[in-house]
Formats: C-alpha cells, structure tokens, sequence
C-alpha cells in the first residue's frame, strides 16, 4: 500500500476535489493503481489514467471520478456509496465551473448539461449476427450511418467514427441542441433505414460529460468511444438486449433492439417508443449501472 502523490494544487475547488478523492483512496485502504483499474472494469480505464486523476494537475473527467468514487466505497467499512458519489459531484461541479474560466470551450446548448461540461455522445449500430451478413448489407450499413448522421446535421462532423466487420461506431460533441434529442433522432433514422431488412440489428447510446483542455479532447473522445464498446460486449448486458421480434413497430417492419446509457428519465423522455430502466451491476460487488432498454418501438413514419 502506497500513498499517491498530491498535485500541488492552489487553494480552490479543483485543489478540494483533489483532497476529497484522496481521503476516499485513504479510508479504503490505499489499494494500488493496478487493483483499481481491475476494479473499475478491465479496458475502462488505464492505469496510467486512474493515476492522473490523483496526481495530476488539470481536472479529471467525472466519469473516471464516479468510477473511482464507486471502486473505493465498496472497500471503506460501512461505507455509503451514494453518499460518497454525490458529495464527489458536488465538489467536481464546483471545480468544472473553475475550469471553464480557466480553460474555455464552446459553450453547451442543453441547459441540463453542468456549467463548463462538454457532452460526448458515442453511439454504434451491429448486427446480432455479424458473422451471417453478407457483404452487400455491410455496405448498405455504412450508408444507413451515414444518412443517419446526414438527419442529425453531423455528416461532416462527427469526431469519430469507425466502420468495422460487426458493425459502426461514431462520436459527436452535441452542442447544437440536446444530446437526447440528437441520439434519439440519430436512432429514429437507422429505424426508418432498416425498417424493411430481415438482419437483427442493435443500436447503443452512450452519452458522457467531461471538462478539459483542447489536448484532452482526443483522450475524451478515445475514453467514451471504449466505454460503449465495452458495454456492447459485456456478457452481463447481452441477455438485456430487447429481441426485436417482440417489440411491435409496424406488421412488416423489424424495429432495432436499443439500449441507452448515460441519460435520465426526462432526457430518455426524447426518444420514440417505451423504454425500461434496467440497472446492471457490471462488477461483482459493486453498485449497478442504469441503462434504458426499449420495450416498444413506435416511430414517426
């Protein structure tokens, strides 16, 4: 067990977050880098980025702060997770709101967004069966995510996107409205697309917020683009994915089973059809994660 170095950091909030998280890290038994990038999940995090969040200088995302705040209660006796997690939030808030003076960036449109928080909405479309598709459907995918994005006014802006065997995956900085609204348009689109085909398709939604400087925005953008494929993949959300053929969209038409994550009940209230909050804990022993899964997919056309 070792101690990890404190940043010198000025008096402020981002230097009381930083204590805060440290104290966190102490009452839980000092458990090392490596055990704590095993705890939050294998490919969630790096060590070398659980170690910036703690001697570092420059502001940690709060979704790397929420994942330590969770891996470290669990260990502290008696401890409250919820309670830790929010008291978390509430000091990184507070230091958010010191960055953004410190380090300005677009502002955000969607008034829920944090003051001085950047949205990162990663989303991917893949086949259930991507092993039985045929090259001609892989093709038409790609054009279906193109003419996705085409609707939601990103074609040419998307900061990533990656056309792979199994299926796409792009990101955007929603700024332009709220980032439900844009997701839910984005799935209403692929919906519309693939309304007619025999393939079983899934679609993820995940949205995250973050605050940094411009040489962080690629780490940011790389983080939430690992998390939603880590996600996709995770045998513990595999028997969550709504079966298509049991969610009535129209009688000739095959709706895509969709989950999202990262999103509220007013936020999730953007989207088309009846969806159902599962929480799935990703970890053993450790608090479960809420996703939305759609039950039903009435759509606009």
């Amino acid at each position: 067990m070792a101690r990890l170095k404190r940043p010198d950091l000025p008096f402020g909030p981002l230097r009381d977050l930083n204590h805060a998280l440290h104290d966190l890290h102490q009452r839980a038994g000092l458990p090392s880098v490596r055990d704590l990038a095993r705890s939050v999940g294998a490919g969630v995090a790096s060590r070398s980025r659980i170690h910036d969040a703690f001697t570092d200088s420059r502001l940690p995302s709060w979704g790397l702060v929420q994942l330590l705040a969770r891996a470290l209660a669990q260990t502290v006796p008696a401890g409250d997770i919820a309670r830790e997690e929010k008291d978390l939030h509430a000091l990184w808030l507070m230091a958010s709101g010191a960055a953004h003076i410190d380090h300005p960036i677009e502002e955000p449109t969607d008034p829920d967004l944090a003051v001085g928080a950047r949205a990162i909405l990663a989303m991917r479309v893949e086949w259930e069966s991507p092993t039985m598709v045929e090259i001609g459907e892989r093709r038409l995918l790609r054009r279906h995510v193109t003419s996705a994005l085409q609707d939601i006014g990103y074609q040419d802006a998307a900061i990533y996107r990656h056309d792979g065997s199994a299926g796409s995956t792009v990101a955007l900085a929603p700024t332009r409205e709220r980032p439900s609204l844009t997701a839910a348009t984005f799935l209403a689109s692929v919906d519309f697309e693939h309304r007619r085909r025999t393939e079983k398709m899934r679609f993820m939604a995940h949205l995250t917020h973050s605050v940094g400087s411009s040489t962080q925005a690629g780490v940011e953008v790389e983080q939430a683009v690992a998390e939603l494929e880590s996600f996709c993949a995770s045998p513990l959300i595999e028997p969550h994915w709504p079966k298509g053929a049991e969610m009535p969209m129209h009688s000739r038409d095959r709706p895509v089973s969709a989950i999202v994550h990262g999103m509220d009940a007013d936020q999730i209230s953007s989207f088309w059809g009846g969806w159902e909050l599962v929480q799935v804990a990703l970890r053993p022993g450790f608090s479960s994660v809420n996703f939305w899964l759609r039950e039903h997919a009435e759509t606009p056309f």
